[in-house]
């Protein structure tokens, strides 16, 4: 990201977040609450310089996670991909509620190595993030290798912990919504 980029992509992304915050505070049943969450996706993935991200969700039922939105490369690929909810790095960050960057992911023994095979993609690093509603984790959201090839920051987890919080909110309210 250049100095230049960098106040258009933080105005992209509040604004992002603002229509999220707007739509759950005001929802109806016609708001299309997945489309605004993928669009600010979209966005957080913009401002922590990268293309490929996720946001997976806990299927209590199932005992899997399941990747709900993909952006980039393994976006048609994953999506609907589901594994045990307690295995890879989603897991252990579903499981500890903690957010996690991983630097070297195929040197980490809690990276699942099965969802690059199946996608036919390169994680080489991420950071990982969960998503809290109401003190139980509901999701993961990740963001993978940063196009500048440098390691993810404390900021970088910080701006995905504000995304992770009001999409996890956001989809909890439109759930509850429409019971």
């Amino acid at each position: 990201m250049n100095k230049i980029d960098s106040p258009a992509l933080l105005r992209d992304y509040l604004h992002a977040l603002q229509a999220l915050s707007d739509a759950t505070a005001h929802f109806n049943p016609e708001r299309d609450m997945v489309a605004l969450v993928d669009a600010a996706l979209g966005c957080t993935l913009r401002l922590l310089d990268v293309k490929d991200g996720s946001m997976l969700l806990v299927d209590e039922a199932a005992g899997e996670l399941h990747f709900m939105l993909v952006h980039g490369d393994a976006k048609d690929t994953l999506r609907g991909y589901r594994f045990d909810r307690h295995h890879g790095i989603a897991g252990w960050v579903s499981d500890n509620a903690r957010a996690l960057v991983v630097n070297d992911a195929y040197a980490d023994l809690r990276f699942l190595f099965s969802v690059d095979d199946y996608s036919g993609f390169k994680t080489q690093r991420l950071i990982a993030v969960p998503m809290i509603v109401q003190g139980r984790t509901i999701g993961v959201v990740e963001a993978l290798n940063k196009h500048s090839g440098t390691t993810f920051t404390e900021d970088d987890v910080n701006i995905a912990w504000v995304f992770a919080a009001l999409a996890g909110g956001a989809l909890d309210y439109a759930a509850q919504a429409r019971r």
